[in-house]
């Protein structure tokens, strides 16, 4: 039970490390295309 626990937790964090990274670059690109102006 303890190892599942664990397991479900690290895909969360994955998860929610995943989700950061696609913000983060979807900002990136914004930022990229508010530069061209």
């Amino acid at each position: 039970m303890e190892n599942t626990k664990k397991i479900e937790n690290y895909e969360i964090m994955l998860a929610q490390a995943n989700a950061l990274f696609a913000n983060e670059k979807t900002c990136c690109q914004t930022f990229q295309m508010l530069a061209h102006f």
